[in-house]
């Protein structure tokens, strides 16, 4: 018994099956996910390339910034270092998460600039007090949006403080 089809198969028993191939779909196969998928890839490409970019401006404007920092914390007492950071923090061209997370760097360089020993003692334990700096801040007429700024500046006073050899703390 032979069945007559486009192509031929023989099954155990010596009978010739002709089996057709699949019929044409009478959808056209889309390719729109190829499409998507390759915008998606494409965004996000320039997106990362974008991102990197501006934390590499960001990255040099900060290191400047810090230079100068470190330079004007030679004449600054710690509540001028504040100021000093308080004001670069309100030009910072940089991306406000690298600013926001500079700030701790910015006071530690710019308190580095002398020997502050003597200047930290108003400030030893002071840090332990969940308020410290809230009064000092409001007292600047600090923003809402530079409230946090001003806190870890004098945070950054109470960890650099309590490092000094001669304050009785570190």
């Amino acid at each position: 018994m032979v069945i007559r089809r486009s192509s031929f198969e023989r099954s155990h028993s010596g009978v010739i099956v002709v089996v057709d191939p699949l019929p044409p779909s009478p959808v056209p196969r889309r390719r729109g996910h190829i499409y998507v998928f390759s915008a998606v890839a494409l965004f996000s490409v320039v997106a990362g390339a974008w991102a990197f970019r501006m934390f590499n401006i960001s990255q040099t404007h900060i290191k400047a910034e810090l230079i100068l920092a470190s330079e004007s914390g030679r004449g600054a007492d710690p509540e001028g270092c504040v100021t000093h950071i308080m004001e670069w923090y309100g030009r910072c061209a940089a991306m406000k998460s690298l600013c926001d997370a500079s700030v701790e760097r910015m006071m530690g360089a710019c308190l580095a600039g002398r020997d502050r020993s003597k200047e930290c003692i108003p400030f030893v334990g002071r840090g332990s007090d969940a308020s410290f700096g809230f009064a000092e801040c409001k007292a600047r007429g600090v923003d809402r949006l530079n409230k946090k700024a001003c806190g870890n500046a004098y945070r950054s006073i109470d960890q650099f403080c309590s490092r000094q050899p001669d304050t009785g703390e570190g």
